[in-house]
């Protein structure tokens, strides 16, 4: 999955347009072609957990990791 495409989905989706603030991703780490985006949630933790799997599993996202108190999620992209 391409950087750009976890963007828009959060931005679009998870925040409604921009309109709340439920998600906010960082760029965490970069490597050589990919780089792992942190995403995390502010509101409704579950519910948007649940619909960025979702989202991660229809685009060929790969979750490195979850923390299990907040839910903060980190992905690997591609880095184009």
């Amino acid at each position: 999955m391409k950087h750009s495409k976890l963007i828009d989905f959060i931005e679009d989706d998870l925040n409604s347009n921009n309109r709340f603030c439920n998600a906010i991703p960082y760029d965490d780490e970069y490597f050589e072609g990919y780089r792992h985006v942190r995403v995390a949630f502010y509101r409704k933790n579950s519910e948007m957990y649940a619909r960025l799997l979702r989202f991660c599993a229809d685009n060929g996202g790969i979750v490195i990791k979850t923390k299990p108190a907040t839910l903060e999620t980190t992905i690997r992209v591609e880095d184009k």
